[in-house]
C-alpha cells in the first residue's frame, strides 16, 4: 500500500514531520494487515486527539515566540499536525476496508470528540468541564521552561 503525503511546502519541518507519519502509518498497516491475515474480522483504529491542547505542549511552546495558538490557548501547529496524520490515517484505512471488504474495521476520531468538548465548552457548564473557562490555568504545565 502507498501512502501519499500532501506536503507540498518549501518547509523542511514540514516535510521531516510529514515523511515521519508517512512511515509511521506505514509500519502500522503492515501491522494491521498481518493481524487481519490472522483472522481479525473487527478492528478499531483510533487517530490522534489534539496534542496541542496538552499542558505540556502549551508549556514547552512558552518559550516559542513564533508558536501561534487557537482560539484555546492550545498550540495550533501541534493539532494541524494531529489533524494531516488523522486525515491520511483515514485514506489508509478506507484502503483497507475496500481490501478486505469482510473485516470491520472502524475509526474512533478522538480529535472531533475532544474539538467538539472545546467548541461546546459553554454548554456543558462549569460543572462537567470547569477546567474550560478558565483556560490558561489548565493549558499551562505545572512547570516554566
Amino acid at each position: 500500500m502507498k501512502i501519499k503525503s500532501n506536503v507540498s511546502s518549501s518547509h523542511e519541518s514540514l516535510i521531516i514531520l510529514s515523511y515521519f507519519v508517512v512511515n509511521k502509518l506505514c509500519c502500522f498497516i503492515n501491522w494491521l494487515q498481518k493481524i487481519i491475515s490472522q483472522g481479525a474480522r473487527k478492528v478499531l483504529v483510533f487517530g490522534v486527539s489534539l496534542d496541542g491542547c496538552r499542558p505540556i505542549s502549551v508549556t514547552m511552546e512558552s518559550a516559542n515566540k513564533s508558536a501561534t495558538y487557537d482560539r484555546f490557548g492550545c498550540v495550533k501547529d501541534n493539532n494541524d499536525f494531529c489533524n494531516y496524520h488523522n486525515v491520511l490515517l483515514q485514506e489508509v484505512l478506507k484502503e483497507l476496508r475496500e481490501q478486505h471488504p469482510d473485516v470491520q474495521i472502524v475509526y474512533g476520531d478522538l480529535y472531533s470528540a475532544m474539538q467538539s468538548i472545546l467548541d461546546n465548552s459553554q454548554s456543558l457548564g462549569e460543572c462537567f468541564f470547569p477546567f474550560i473557562h478558565n483556560y490558561p490555568l489548565i493549558l499551562r504545565g505545572c512547570f516554566r521552561v
